[in-house]
């Protein structure tokens, strides 16, 4: 543990390109939040005006993984260094430095660092998680970095769409706000259609996203991942139809959006159960569904969402999930 000159530090993360050294924050489990983020409005601030004259004293300083560190000195080695906490505190001290290279020289400040050798693997995957759980980082954030999410990141890219499994990164990377996809938003697509619970979609995808064991139903490593691919088709073919249609109110269509998708899954595999694969072959079926496809299972979802009341508490309830599982069983084979 040491106290390092911010100056120093900006050196450390700036790349011979004079850009920033992104790979040192892979392991971290955001991307930069953006300049309105009150967090990291208050680091600016303090780098810029504090009347504080150590910037230590108001910031929690940078943990940093390595693989080893020697000190000569007043020098600090570090090899292999990876970032997993900081990573605001990181860019704002180089978009400071970056617009401000007179300050190299005479700014005197410290931030402190945490350089930590962990044993393996599992050692480095809890102070990841110990030390992000200081701020407000919600529970799927700390799956980032596992390798299901960077395969359905490349797998999604291929079709156009950027999963921002590193909350914030591609809106960092100005990409078009409506080819990004969320992690929630892939997750509920998944818990409607391929967990067949809409109504847990609809009303509680975090708390399934917070517990390990559901979890682990919706971000399987055994499925292929272009089931992935097929959810998330379904799921915005199905928003951006229902966006058009005048025949229920804002309200019902927000309501039956998720038990629309697990029907026309369904009816499509033609199995009122269909399994990952089944629904992982569907990619091209999703990506060619005609409005005639979705008007006749809307109009049955929304006449059975009415007739039992046509509420948010019913859309949030399980019997209508469990009504339209009966109605899909009596109709497709089950094998």
């Amino acid at each position: 543990m040491c106290l390092s000159r911010l100056a120093d530090f900006y050196t450390f993360i700036k790349s011979k390109n004079g850009g920033l050294r992104t790979g040192m924050f892979e392991p971290n489990v955001r991307d930069y939040q953006g300049k309105r983020n009150p967090v990291n409005r208050d680091i600016k601030k303090t780098l810029e005006e504090s009347p504080v004259k150590e910037f230590w004293w108001l910031n929690n300083g940078i943990t940093i993984l390595a693989s080893e560190a020697v000190i000569a000195g007043n020098t600090l080695s570090v090899s292999n260094p990876e970032i997993v906490n900081g990573l605001q505190t990181s860019y704002e001290i180089f978009t400071f430095f970056n617009q401000k290279p007179e300050r190299l020289k005479r700014d005197a400040r410290n931030i402190v660092l945490r350089v930590i050798i962990p044993p393996d693997e599992k050692a480095s995957g809890l102070i990841t998680k110990a030390t992000n759980f200081q701020t407000e980082v919600k529970g799927i954030s700390l799956h980032a970095t596992e390798e299901i999410h960077f395969d359905i990141e490349d797998k999604l890219l291929a079709k156009g769409l950027f999963y921002d499994r590193k909350k914030g990164k591609y809106k960092t990377l100005q990409k078009p706000v409506d080819k990004i996809v969320s992690v929630v938003e892939l997750a509920r697509a998944v818990i409607a259609i391929l967990l067949r619970r809409p109504d847990n979609a609809r009303g509680r995808p975090q708390t399934l996203l917070s517990n390990d064991d559901a979890y682990l139903k919706i971000f399987d490593r055994k499925y292929n991942t272009d089931v992935y691919v097929a959810c998330i088709t379904l799921d915005r073919t199905i928003s951006s139809f229902l966006e058009t249609y005048n025949k229920a109110t804002g309200e019902e269509k927000r309501d039956i959006r998720y038990y629309l998708e697990m029907w026309l899954a369904c009816e499509m595999a033609n199995s009122p159960e269909p399994s990952a694969e089944q629904i992982a072959s569907l990619v091209p079926n999703f990506e060619g569904v005609s409005k005639n496809e979705i008007g006749k299972p809307l109009r049955k979802v929304l006449s059975r969402y009415r007739k039992l009341g046509g509420t948010e508490q019913v859309s949030k309830g399980s019997e209508l999930t469990r009504s339209l599982q009966k109605s899909l069983k009596r109709r497709l084979p089950v094998v």
